[in-house]
Parts: structure tokens; sequence; C-alpha cells
């Protein structure tokens, strides 16, 4: 049969699948500066929490990566190689004005910016594969011109 002239989505399933699609776009239009920066990529982008922990597994401690969330189109997710055992990965709400860092047992912290919440959590030290945090999120870093 033609597709021309026919819907490729019925309005009723663009109705289901439309607020969820809003949201993504506005995550990703939010974080849209900082994603685009690939040399060095700031955020990762659409990889599987294992993917996360197979390019970490070699690196060392305090060496951090930040993608995009599987299952909440509102989230970053934070890869952490600290101590023994798999990265951890801690969710990052992405909030209209800032960024809040789930800390678990039902509380966060909340910053202004992804620069601020890098250089203030003293556990990251690298940028995956190996750039020092400073001289990417400080203040004359590339994650600060965005």
């Amino acid at each position: 049969p033609s597709l021309l002239g026919a819907a490729l989505v019925s309005v009723d399933t663009f109705k289901q699948w439309w607020p969820k699609m809003r949201v993504w776009v506005q995550t990703v239009a939010r974080l849209a500066d900082l994603w685009a920066c690939q040399s060095p990529q700031l955020i990762v982008g659409w990889i599987n929490g294992a993917t996360a922990v197979q390019m970490l597994q070699a690196s060392t401690e305090g060496t951090f990566l930040f993608r995009f969330s599987e299952s909440d189109q509102k989230m970053l997710v934070l890869c952490l190689v600290k101590g023994p055992g798999p990265p951890l990965q801690i969710l990052v709400h992405v909030l209209p004005t800032g960024f809040e860092l789930m800390t678990g047992n039902s509380s966060s912290m909340v910053f202004s910016t992804l620069n601020e919440l890098v250089m203030r959590y003293l556990d990251l030290h690298f940028l995956y594969p190996q750039y020092p945090k400073g001289a990417v999120f400080g203040e004359h870093g590339v994650a600060s011109r965005k």
C-alpha cells in the first residue's frame, strides 16, 4: 500500500506519546550546549548503564561521566568510579533553573549549574577519560563557556 496520504502515527498514539516526548525535548534543549561539546565530551549521551560501567572499568578513582537516563526523561546519570566494585550511578534531575543531585535516602543537593555541581562534589576528579575537572568545569574551563 502507498504511504502517500496515510498517517504513520495515529492521533491517539501521538497523544499518548507526546507528553513523554515533550519532557525529553525540554531536557535536551536545556542541555544542548553542554551535550554539543565534544572535546572533551561533557555529556556522553544515550548509553546504557552497562556501557558506562564498561567505559569506566579501567579508570582511576574519581573518574566520572554524565549520560542521559534510560528511564526518566528529566534526568542525567552521573557515573562515578568510587572504591572497589562497579561505578556508582547517581541520578541528577535537570531542573529549569539548575541541577538536583539525588544523594539518596530522599535527600538531594541543588546546584545552579552543572559546573557548580562538579566543582563542589569532592569525589569527582577526572571527566572521562582523564580530563582534570578544574580544566573542564572550572572558572576558565570549556564547560564554563556553555
